[in-house]
C-alpha cells in the first residue's frame, strides 16, 4: 500500500474504460467527473482530452464509443437539446443490445429523471448529496468490485471528497491510480519514480524536488496531491 505522499501512475489503456457522453453545455461539470475518475484508475474518453484540431469527429468519437467498456450518458438540463448526443446515446445502446450486456450508464447530474431513450435504466445521482457514494459506485462497476464492499465502505467511511473515496478504495483492496500519456510516465520515471509494468509509482517530495520534472506534469502532480494527498 502506498504511504500517504505515494502515489502510482499508469498510461491509459488502447481501449478506454469510459465514454463520456455529453452536452458541450456541461462541460464545467463533466470535466470533474472525468478528472476524478481519472485519479482513482478509471481511463475516461473526455473529448476535451482527447480530439484535436483536424480530426475527425464523426470517425474518432465512433471509434472510441466502439472500443470503450462502457459509455456513461451524463444527462443534464441540455441532453434534449444535444441532437449530437443522442447520435452517441443511440450508437451506444445499439452496440449493447448486441453485445447484450449493461453497457449504457446514466449518470444524472441534475434533479430530473433520465430521458425516455434511457428512462427504464437505474441512474447514478451525481447531485451534489450524493457525488462521491456514485462515483464509488461507479469506479466499482468499472473495475468490477464487489458490490458489497463498495456498499460497507460508503457506509463505513462518509465519503464527501476526493481523498475519502481514495480510502473507500483501499477498504475495497483496490489500490488506485492516475491515468496518464506515455510523455508524463517517462517524466515521472525520469524524476525518480520507480517503473513496474505499465506503472510507475513515486514518492511525492522526491518527484518535486527534481529539476528534470516539466512544468505541466509538476502542476499535475501538485494538484494530484492536494486533492487526495
Amino acid at each position: 500500500m502506498h504511504s500517504p505522499r505515494q502515489r502510482g501512475f499508469e498510461i491509459g489503456d488502447v481501449a478506454p474504460h469510459l465514454f463520456l457522453s455529453h452536452s458541450s453545455r456541461d462541460t464545467d461539470t463533466v470535466r470533474r467527473i472525468a478528472w476524478d475518475l481519472n485519479v482513482c484508475g478509471v481511463d475516461v474518453w473526455f473529448d476535451e482530452w482527447e480530439l484535436r484540431v483536424g480530426d475527425d469527429l464523426h470517425d474518432r468519437i465512433a471509434n472510441a464509443i466502439s472500443k470503450s467498456k462502457f459509455v456513461g450518458v451524463v444527462v443534464g438540463d441540455h441532453f434534449d437539446s444535444s441532437k449530437w448526443m443522442r447520435g452517441e446515446v443511440t450508437q451506444a445502446l445499439s452496440r449493447e443490445k448486441a453485445e447484450n450486456r449493461t453497457l449504457v450508464l446514466p449518470i444524472v447530474i441534475n434533479d430530473k429523471p433520465p430521458p425516455p431513450i434511457i428512462g427504464s435504466k437505474k441512474f447514478l445521482d451525481f447531485g451534489q448529496a450524493h457525488y462521491f457514494p456514485s462515483l464509488l459506485r461507479l469506479i466499482g462497476l468499472v473495475h468490477d468490485l464487489d458490490s458489497q464492499s463498495v456498499e460497507d465502505g460508503i457506509r463505513k467511511l462518509h465519503p464527501d471528497q476526493l481523498r475519502d473515496c481514495i480510502r473507500v478504495l483501499r477498504f475495497c483492496a483496490f489500490e488506485p491510480y492516475c491515468i496518464v500519456d506515455t510523455k508524463t510516465l517517462a517524466a515521472i520515471k525520469q524524476a525518480g519514480g520507480i517503473a513496474s509494468g505499465t506503472k510507475v509509482s513515486f514518492d511525492a517530495d522526491t518527484v518535486l524536488s527534481s529539476p528534470r520534472l516539466p512544468p505541466a506534469t509538476r502542476e499535475l502532480v501538485e494538484r494530484l496531491l492536494m486533492d487526495v494527498g
